[in-house]
């Protein structure tokens, strides 16, 4: 694996640095966080990264969606698409298409983007855990993360993200237990967890989501008896649950 540059290296380049420093106070911050993302993911071999640092205008990079907020009349991060095309079927099956060939972890400073409300790193080869600040996104409301290559754990304070509507985690390398705190997060409506390594049993809060239509832990090491709740689940219409460790009663 060739060494990563660092963020330093690459705002000494003349046409990256220039475009930071010409931005405003919030939006130079702003851009010093998508340097560090364009790093730290081995941007510089990305599918596709027109635009990045060639104008000020971030909404212009490519996968960049931004959003001037009223208070402080600036620009935010709205969105991250880093793939093609995002979208669930009827089945709830992710159709993201065609990753960006992003790789290595994310940046720490990347859970600094407060307005965020898509994060869509689909299909690529992103490795290392979820940061525990991942739940300073409060504005976060679709995070689509599945097929890459991301370990660890979730974070337990997921329920700071009360306005989550949908998390794809679906074919990484994620392990230990389902944070309880995630059957906190009342707006979830689609989760899926399938194809990974979580052991230990489904939190009975799981079935405590009442607007919660889709949820697969398909494919994993789960165990123990599933939760009464969760067969009750009132607006619960996909369930999968097969090629797990469940102990079954009559």
């Amino acid at each position: 694996m060739k060494p990563r540059a660092s963020a330093i290296n690459l705002l000494r380049k003349p046409w990256k640095w220039e475009v930071v420093v010409n931005l405003g106070t919030a939006e130079r911050i702003l851009g010093l966080t998508l340097v560090a993302l364009y790093t730290w993911t081995n941007g510089q071999n990305r599918t596709n990264k027109s635009g990045w640092f060639q104008t000020v205008n971030v909404e212009n990079w490519f996968g960049i969606k931004t959003v001037t907020v009223s208070w402080d009349a600036l620009k935010h991060v709205e969105g991250i698409y880093l793939q093609k095309s995002v979208g669930i079927d009827e089945h709830g099956n992710s159709s993201s298409r065609n990753g960006n060939n992003l790789t290595w972890p994310l940046p720490a400073n990347l859970w600094n983007l407060l307005y965020i409300k898509d994060l869509n790193l689909a299909k690529n080869k992103i490795s290392g855990s979820l940061p525990t600040s991942f739940t300073s996104l409060t504005a976060l409301v679709n995070f689509y993360a599945a097929s890459n290559k991301i370990t660890g754990n979730i974070p337990s304070a997921m329920n700071l993200l009360n306005k989550l509507e949908i998390i794809d985690l679906k074919d990484n390398l994620l392990q230990w237990t389902l944070p309880s705190t995630i059957g906190q997060i009342t707006s979830l409506r689609w989760v899926n967890l399938s194809v990974n390594q979580f052991t230990w049993a489904i939190p009975a809060t799981f079935g405590d989501l009442s607007n919660m239509f889709y949820l697969s832990l398909a494919s994993n090491a789960l165990n123990g008896q599933i939760p009464a709740n969760l067969w009750n689940a009132t607006g619960l219409k996909y369930l999968y649950l097969q090629s797990n460790n469940f102990v079954w009663t009559l």
